[in-house]
């Protein structure tokens, strides 16, 4: 109890002391994108070569603090090159996304290099610290160093750089034959039964009349519709088997993880990745998701009774089913049909209600800003204001599909805040989706891709309340088993009832919006036990002992968590794009975040959840340190107590 009160008193003077440092607010512009391919190389190359002179001069003893000297080093180069890594995977140029795929890689060979310099460590190791969030810096400073190698044995450092160097160059392959994936399926009009008209208007058909799917949202639209079961094997398939020679790369990425392990003198790539992060080691990972396992089994043989009485006797149920028949329970369950209640939530008044929400819990508002330069007309600039007017920070949406754009969501901080002369440096953020503009007005949202843009709103939120001085207190360092709570947190709001009415504009009608949050369970022991899956498959990849055959592994746990035999003609490994961006040994995270959201929910409900009181709590007392803190110290003060799954696994139950 003691130790939870100094905590306390700590974490009150920060938040205290810097909310008056935010007052007032220096107006920065956005940001700046390159026009072409050749601009994109410059000011990439411009800023790694000025970021490699300040790390010299650091390293020759010509900074007055080499600690705080290293920090600007690394928020500049960040500034300069943060908004380029996305246009690998957003511009509609393919010549770009090449450039910005380039850019990724010499920036991920730079940083490799500079992680391995034992001057720059040295200095930084005895620099001198002013005050808790210098001694914060300085050790997430130090683990990242750590991290890459740097105390390796000297005889071994060169072939650890040259195995680090690989490993960057094979993830940048695996996520680009992923993005830039060229296969497709075809399907006729009979074969579509069921499928949403506006969909099968849309794809494009040839001269005999199939129908080609080459995209994962549309293949996965097709799968959790289609009334025949040939139509969804052949929709999965696809899915599973996308990223030519991806299974190949991940085999050989994790061979060289174990190797980079075992050189830094630790039993496995999972005991690296879990050192720095709340769970600590690999045995309390492993605990973790045992004891999910264990919860969830019950659950999932349930749904799995109630996914055989849908599909009929003598109709097994085959993995090709489990997203269709999910559908279908859902539908039963709450009476309704989930493409039908697309006409409640036209994405202009969902984007509005998002923003109504940041306004009832956080005090935001989101002012739109005329059309400023940027990587593609559809896109939106906000200007993000504080309760008193003051700027916060500033939104980028990019909400459409277009060719050669990944086929995911997601949020990217493009720049974190930090102090600066001018002031605390106002952050931008970037929220991305993938949705399919219709030819005659907007697109209109299912209550499954609400869930989907709260959850990266979440994240959004957090960038833009995070407040500390550095940025590598921001939000870049969370640890991965924390930096998902926020957003699991909003996206478990999308089915209270103040929250439908916010981003329907009221238009859903009570008893509905009623039954669709009594059916919000329907079948998520069986979402979770996929994530589960490949938490399982990620910990088990990078654990001690060599894995031959990753797509066995995973054919083995499918079969144990699923309770399922797996699809024969599939290569779904080499689909797990986080495996290779920053989620490996820690896709446990997910869960981890899942469970400790359900906490906050609990504590944050008793006052009222959808409340200026809950937000602001919330804001205080989690989201506004950023990594300034420790994230279990701060839930430990936020729950009282250490957290435990019983919240979650209560939530799950029918």
């Amino acid at each position: 109890m003691l130790r939870l009160l100094i905590l306390l008193l700590i974490l009150l003077s920060g938040c205290a002391a810097r909310q008056e440092q935010l007052r007032p607010d220096a107006p920065i512009a956005p940001l700046a994108f390159p026009a072409d391919p050749a601009a994109l190389e410059n000011r990439c190359r411009t800023a790694l070569n000025l970021a490699a002179a300040s790390y010299d001069r650091i390293a020759a003893g010509g900074a007055a603090n080499p600690l705080l000297a290293y920090e600007e080093a690394i928020a500049l180069l960040g500034e300069a090159t943060d908004p380029l890594i996305p246009l690998a995977k957003l511009h509609p140029d393919s010549a770009m996304r090449k450039a910005a795929a380039d850019c990724k890689e010499q920036l991920a060979n730079a940083t490799i290099a500079t992680l391995g310099r034992s001057d720059l460590y040295d200095r930084l190791k005895t620099a001198p610290v002013d005050g808790a969030d210098q001694w914060r810096l300085q050790k997430l400073l130090l683990q990242e160093f750590r991290s890459n190698g740097l105390e390796v044995a000297a005889p071994e450092r060169a072939a650890f750089q040259r195995r680090a160097e690989q490993l960057a160059s094979l993830e940048n392959e695996f996520t680009s034959a992923l993005v830039n994936d060229n296969s497709s399926a075809t399907f006729t009009q009979a074969e579509l039964s069921g499928v949403p008209d506006a969909l099968i208007a849309r794809l494009p058909k040839d001269t005999t009349g199939l129908t080609t799917v080459a995209s994962a949202g549309d293949a996965a639209t097709i799968l959790r519709t289609a009334n025949l079961e040939a139509t969804r094997q052949a929709a999965l398939r696809y899915l599973d088997n996308r990223g030519s020679g991806n299974l190949e790369r991940l085999s050989e990425i994790a061979r060289l993880r174990q190797e980079q392990a075992k050189a830094m003198g630790k039993t496995s790539w999972q005991e690296v990745r879990a050192t720095p992060l709340m769970a600590g080691t690999p045995e309390r990972v492993n605990n973790f998701l045992d004891a999910l396992q264990t919860s969830l089994a019950p659950l999932v043989a349930t749904d799995r009774t109630a996914f055989a009485r849908l599909k009929g006797e003598g109709n097994p149920v085959h993995p090709w089913d489990i997203s269709w028949l999910s559908s279908r329970l859902h539908e039963e369950s709450a009476g309704l049909d989930e493409e039908s209640l697309r006409r409640y939530f036209p994405l202009s008044t969902v984007r509005d209600g998002l923003f109504s929400l940041a306004s009832r819990l956080l005090g935001l508002q989101f002012v739109r800003q005329a059309a400023l330069q940027g990587w593609s007309p559809t896109v939106e600039l906000y200007q993000v204001q504080r309760e008193d007017g003051s700027l916060a920070g500033w939104l980028y949406l990019d909400l459409f599909y277009r060719p050669g754009k990944a086929d995911s969501s997601y949020e990217i901080c493009l720049r974190p805040t930090r102090e600066t002369a001018k002031g605390q440096l106002p952050p931008v953020t970037l929220l991305v989706s993938n949705l399919r503009q219709p030819a005659d007005g907007e697109p209109h949202l299912a209550p499954r891709q609400l869930k989907t843009l709260l959850h990266e709103f979440g994240h959004t939120l957090q960038d833009l309340l995070i407040s500390v001085p550095y940025a590598s207190l921001g939000s870049a360092l969370i640890p991965w088993d924390a930096i998902e709570i926020p957003s699991t947190l909003f996206e478990n709001l999308a089915y209270e009832p103040t929250v439908l009415a916010l981003l329907s504009g009221n238009r859903l009608p009570d008893e509905v919006a009623a039954r669709l949050r009594l059916s919000q369970q329907t079948a998520a022991a069986s979402r979770h036990a996929s994530t589960l899956l490949t938490a399982r498959f990620d910990a088990a990849l990078h654990g001690p002992a060599p894995v031959a055959d990753p797509l066995q592994l995973w054919q083995n746990l499918y079969r144990e968590l699923l309770q399922l035999p797996p699809p024969e003609d599939s290569r779904t490994p080499g689909t797990f794009s986080h495996l290779v961006s920053g989620y490996d040994g820690s896709y446990y995270g997910y869960l981890w975040s899942a469970v400790i959201a359900a906490e906050l929910r609990e504590q944050l409900q008793t006052k009222g959840l959808i409340t200026r009181t809950a937000g602001m709590r919330l804001e205080n007392e989690f989201l506004f340190f950023g990594n300034s803190r420790a994230p279990e110290d701060l839930l430990r003060i936020f729950l009282g107590r250490e957290f435990s799954n019983a919240a979650f696994i209560e939530s799950l139950k029918h």
